[in-house]
């Protein structure tokens, strides 16, 4: 299914106690939701931990804290497979290593 055919919907989600229309494929109004939900929870917690009224400034607040766990997640998965991969080469090594013995 193309872009064109594809059948869209609109989504309501209540984020810091405003409701925002969103546009969606059929099929990704749960998810936007669940992401809908998840900036609001943070946004909650800005609120709560900060002085700041403007919503600007908490919408911006937000989404540097967002941004920072993405990066950090980011971050951690790189490490990861960096893990993975030194890993994997030992294994490879070790193993032709061995086949190379018999």
């Amino acid at each position: 299914m193309n872009d064109n055919e594809r059948q869209y919907q609109t989504v309501k989600v209540v984020i810091h106690g405003h409701q925002y229309p969103i546009k969606a494929s059929s099929d990704d109004g749960e998810y936007i939701r669940r992401v809908a939900k998840y900036v609001d929870e943070v946004m909650e917690k800005v609120a709560s931990e900060s002085r700041v009224k403007s919503v600007d400034r908490l919408a911006i607040l937000t989404a540097l804290n967002i941004t920072d766990e993405l990066f950090n997640a980011l971050e951690k998965r790189d490490k990861l497979i960096q893990t993975i991969e030194a890993k994997a080469k030992k294994i490879s090594d070790s193993l032709s290593t061995s086949s190379q013995d018999e």
